[in-house]
């Protein structure tokens, strides 16, 4: 960005460094280990969220054992009969 320096009461533009576009990254100061320990704690977080969801559904479809074998049966049954009924 230009910058606007004071000349005896009169301002003057004066180009100090070329403006950034959007998609130009600056360097990273940290190294590569610091930057690869960060996406392996994002990623690592979102791996604990999943199993966490996972295991909650796994555990209520066994606590409703006599509802859900039932319903997964008629699920199965309606997908292979469904091209004879056409």
């Amino acid at each position: 960005m230009p910058s606007i320096a004071s000349t005896e009461g009169r301002f003057m533009a004066t180009e100090t460094e070329p403006p950034r576009t959007r998609h130009e990254q600056r360097p990273d100061p940290r190294g590569p280990l610091e930057h690869a320990f960060d996406t392996a704690a994002a990623k690592g977080w979102r791996l604990l969220v999943l199993t966490a969801v996972a295991a909650i559904v796994v555990w209520a479809l066994a606590r409703l054992y006599l509802v859900t074998v039932p319903l997964l049966v008629a699920l199965v049954l309606a997908t292979l009969f469904a091209p004879a009924a056409r």
